[in-house]
């Protein structure tokens, strides 16, 4: 299903040019998120913002770039060594999956472990949610009743 400004806004992975384009992006985000126009203690919502990362689809690729983001995170954000450790506590991984399991074929012990494993590094994770529209600024999300 056609998401509206998902093709103008998000990026996707699937091949090697889209990793690479898709490590620019986060990188500039670090950046962005640095600069001294939101530096100051009144400016954490923009700060955070810049660096809240969704990534949709709770299959393989999908949880395991939300794992390697995290721990990326916690490399870069590490005091004293880190790139950017100004950004700790500001930057969000989120997983957003349409189904109730995350790799959904592969069997149910290992779906358990997926989930245990992203939400014990800290990844919010939401399941039963689907991406309705990619805007400027924003997302929205739809989440199933059940």
């Amino acid at each position: 299903k056609h998401v509206k400004g998902a093709g103008k806004r998000a990026l996707r992975l699937k091949t090697c040019d889209d990793a690479r384009k898709l490590r620019t992006c986060v990188g500039e985000c670090f950046e962005y998120a640095s600069r001294p126009d939101v530096a100051s203690p009144d400016q954490v919502e923009e700060r955070s913002r810049r660096v809240t990362f969704l990534i949709v689809g709770g299959g393989p690729t999908g949880v395991e770039l939300a794992g390697e983001l995290h721990d990326l995170v916690e490399d870069i954000t590490r005091p004293q060594v880190g790139t950017y450790p100004k950004l700790d506590g500001a930057i969000r991984v989120i997983l957003a999956h349409g189904g109730s399991d995350l790799v959904p074929q592969f069997d149910a012990p290992l779906r358990s472990e997926a989930l245990r494993s992203l939400k014990k590094k800290g990844v919010e994770v939401i399941l039963n949610t689907r991406v309705t529209e990619v805007a400027d600024g924003f997302v929205r999300l739809s989440t199933k009743v059940r």
